[in-house]
């Protein structure tokens, strides 16, 4: 990190690793904006890092990262209680499991909305900013599924996941004169509460630690990956 930027957008905050990367990133003495899906998500968060002592409290926000008016907003108190965005990491979500012919149109709009629109949303209000400033760094949280070809019950989120794949690739070229990086991290298995309920029978193990993903977004965060740009990362442990 450079001593000149500080300022972090945390999409996805009030989720399982959205919690710990924004205790991580808070550790790494940046300025984290939180974004939570709803009010009810936000008061929950807030609560347990109070009695956490978790020191001084990020700015947490309501956003549904899906809705254009909610984003909008967001980021604009955002650049109007701390002047800049130099950060953006989203790891915020959504994932179902079904055949293809089986989907149905709310499962669809659903990933799409949660796994593509979002992405789009942030970066379409985050990035003017960092284009005036000629600097700024994006990760964004793909799947391992998405480039490897998905399995049965796993279409429709694994598009939903290349969408944003596309997007970054696209991004990626269009800012490349800006001083800005676009990365993608591409997990298989995080191991997650919900995952470990799901799949009682797996070897956690093997699964991608939440603290070895952030160590890897945060290397791309970071001067020394200032060379790399439009990347996919893939970051399985043993899966």
């Amino acid at each position: 990190m450079t001593e000149k930027t500080q300022t972090l957008l945390l999409g996805g905050a009030d989720g399982h690793l959205g919690k710990k990367a924004l205790r991580y990133f808070h550790q790494k003495g940046l300025s984290v904006i939180g974004l939570c899906w709803n009010e009810k998500s936000r008061s929950e968060l807030l609560k347990t890092l109070e009695k956490e002592n978790f020191g001084s409290i990020p700015l947490l926000l309501c956003a549904d990262l899906s809705q254009i008016d909610q984003v909008e907003r967001a980021v604009s108190h955002t650049l109007s209680q701390f002047s800049q965005i130099d950060y953006l990491v989203n790891v915020a979500g959504g994932f179902r499991w079904t055949p293809s012919i089986d989907a149905t149109i709310e499962d669809i709009e659903f990933l799409m909305n949660a796994n593509f629109k979002s992405n789009w949303l942030l970066a379409k209000h985050v990035l003017p900013e960092m284009i005036a400033k000629n600097f700024g760094r994006i990760v964004y949280v793909s799947a391992a599924c998405s480039m490897e070809g998905a399995g049965a019950g796993m279409g429709p989120y694994a598009a939903s996941k290349a969408a944003l794949n596309s997007l970054v690739q696209a991004i990626s070229q269009e800012i490349k004169n800006h001083m800005i990086n676009i990365n993608v991290v591409l997990p298989t298995i995080i191991d997650t509460p919900n995952n470990r309920i799901t799949m009682p029978d797996a070897r956690y193990n093997d699964w991608v630690d939440p603290n070895d993903l952030l160590d890897t977004i945060d290397f791309l965060l970071s001067d020394q990956s200032k060379a790399i740009h439009g990347s996919f990362i893939k970051v399985a442990n043993r899966v």
